[in-house]
């Protein structure tokens, strides 16, 4: 696996802070839970493992499941159907972890020529791409200016408005 070429750059606040400046941060002063309701193999587990509870609910903490770095999280949306092929579609909301080193094949959120960007890190062949058979990967050593700002580790499509 090859390293990032030298004039990819981890984004410092500095760096970019005219982009990441209209990203939202996620309000995490107020822990957010509402009951989970467990389905199939899952409800299954739960009632073997069970500690003989009447109550079968259980909480999910939204802020315990997508939020791993509190004070390096940022929150976008997905600006066009690029990366369908890996699950994020026009304007899905993305987590961003800027404290996670990139690794092979993560979906980054990137500043590249001054404009915001998503796309797939290939370390094993030094290229970015979206992931459609329609963009040829783009080799990184070929970009004057890439600032990775941050790994995408969540997203979430809305399915009624």
């Amino acid at each position: 696996m090859s390293n990032l070429s030298s004039n990819t750059n981890y984004a410092k606040d500095s760096d970019v802070s005219h982009l990441v400046s209209g990203l939202m941060r996620p309000i995490l002063d107020t822990q957010i839970t509402m009951p989970l309701i467990l389905h199939g193999e899952d409800m299954a587990m739960s009632n073997n493992t069970s500690d003989n509870s009447d109550d079968d609910s259980q909480q999910f903490d939204f802020q315990q499941h997508f939020i791993q770095h509190e004070e390096a999280t940022l929150c976008t949306f997905a600006r066009d159907d690029s990366l369908q092929n890996r699950g994020v579609c026009s304007g899905d909301l993305l987590i961003v972890n800027r404290k996670l080193r990139p690794q092979h094949n993560d979906i980054v959120l990137a500043a590249l020529y001054g404009d915001l960007t998503c796309k797939i890190l290939d370390l094993t062949n030094n290229t970015i791409h979206s992931g459609s058979d329609d963009e040829t990967p783009t080799p990184i050593a070929d970009l004057d200016e890439l600032h990775i700002i941050g790994v995408v580790t969540h997203s979430s499509t809305k399915h009624r408005g």
